[in-house]
C-alpha cells in the first residue's frame, strides 16, 4: 500500500512572539485528501491555539508539501 505523507507549514500573522508564528505538522493517509486533512487537523489542534479566539488565529497561510512513499511490491 502506498502511503502519502504531507507536511503542512502554517504561518499565523497575529501570533506573538514572531518566532512562534510558524507551525509545522505532519499527516499521512492512503490518498491526498486524507493526508492533507490529517496534517491540517494536527495544526488546528496544536496546544498553542488553546484558549485563543478565531480572530487571533486567522488569517493563516498553510503550505502543503506532498511526499509519496513507494513500498516494495
Amino acid at each position: 500500500m502506498n502511503l502519502i505523507k504531507v507536511t503542512a507549514t502554517a504561518k499565523v500573522e497575529h501570533m506573538k512572539p514572531a518566532h512562534k508564528a510558524f507551525i509545522v505538522k505532519h499527516g499521512e493517509g492512503s490518498n491526498l485528501d486524507r493526508a492533507a486533512r490529517d496534517a491540517i487537523h494536527n495544526i488546528l489542534v496544536d496546544p498553542r491555539f488553546k484558549g485563543l479566539r478565531t480572530k487571533n488565529i486567522l488569517p493563516m497561510q498553510i503550505t502543503l508539501q506532498v511526499y509519496r512513499e513507494y513500498g516494495d511490491e
